[in-house]
């Protein structure tokens, strides 16, 4: 039979979950069971291999769920409905398409930071679309991709325990200002509500330039206040130190921004929030791991044309 699409997949994933949270490899194994698939079917790769088409289609439902907040993810590969989810369940739905999660704020703003004006493309669409725009869709793909490990990357920085949160702060942007910089050069001073330093960097061998960091490890809409800056540049002046890097899982209020500015006159701190932390951890590869590589190739036989 024909291998089910994402949209196809998302009621028997809400059927299959309402027993309990479940593994997304025991969803596949009685979903794919129910359905009927062959060792054939679930056999076929998505273009360039590492996952069958079945299991990546599943993975899109439940991400597709996660956004709306109709599951939740429980710890790493077990999900579990949400009381949203229950609520969608009980009305008893034989198909539910994007039109119905676009009911849900989550999956609807998720749509529209992903999708390139004027043209959403997502997987539903992708074999169309690739027949007019491949550059299109794959640029597409990527953007939902991203958008998906950012949401799932900032909830687990969000439970790390304090020290290893302290930790990834200080490799962090250690690993951004100096790549090579010793390990012996970065230090771990911080304790909880300690209301100094997190972390200290040695930017030479001599000790002379120091960065200091403060680590706020906040959940969404706790913003980070003026007094909070406030408390931190006069800890850096207090300690003579000229430069500080205040980083936080949150946001930074607009007294906080300001704070931060009129602290420039007597020493210069830089504010990080959850974007850009997150967008630090991608491109220096700290707390991700690549998962795949994509090549794309194009004709190039200029060093021939002389001959």
């Amino acid at each position: 039979m024909a291998i089910p699409s994402v949209e196809q997949l998302l009621v028997p994933v809400l059927r299959h979950l309402e027993a309990g949270q479940k593994s997304s490899s025991d969803l596949a194994d009685e979903i794919a069971a129910e359905l009927g698939l062959t060792a054939d079917d679930l056999s076929q790769l998505i273009p360039g291999g590492g996952q069958s088409v079945f299991r990546n289609n599943l993975a899109w439902a439940l991400a597709w769920f996660g956004k709306a907040g109709l599951t939740e993810k429980i710890a790493k590969g077990i999900y579990a409905l949400t009381p949203e989810g229950r609520t969608l369940l009980a009305t008893g739905p034989k198909v539910l398409t994007t039109t119905d999660l676009n009911a849900y704020p989550g999956f609807k703003n998720y749509k529209k930071a992903v999708a390139p004006p004027a043209s959403p493309i997502g997987p539903e669409a992708a074999m169309t679309q690739a027949s007019l725009d491949p550059d299109a869709t794959i640029s597409a793909a990527v953007s939902q991709l991203d958008a998906i490990l950012h949401d799932e990357l900032i909830d687990a920085v969000r439970k790390l325990s304090f020290g290893a949160f302290e930790r990834l702060v200080v490799d962090l942007i250690a690993r951004a200002l100096a790549p090579d910089i010793p390990r012996e050069r970065l230090h771990y001073v911080g304790k909880p509500g300690d209301g100094g330093f997190d972390g200290m960097i040695e930017l030479d061998s001599l000790g002379i330039e120091r960065v200091y960091l403060q680590a706020k490890r906040y959940g969404a809409g706790n913003n980070i206040g003026g007094p909070h800056i406030q408390q931190f540049a006069g800890a850096l002046i207090g300690n003579g130190a000229a430069r500080g890097i205040f980083v936080t899982t949150s946001d930074f209020t607009a007294q906080a921004r300001q704070a931060a500015a009129d602290a420039g006159k007597s020493c210069r701190i830089r504010l990080v929030d959850a974007k850009e932390l997150l967008r630090l951890m991608v491109n220096h590869k700290v707390g991700v791991r690549v998962r795949r590589r994509l090549e794309l190739c194009e004709p190039d036989l200029s060093e021939y044309q002389e001959i």
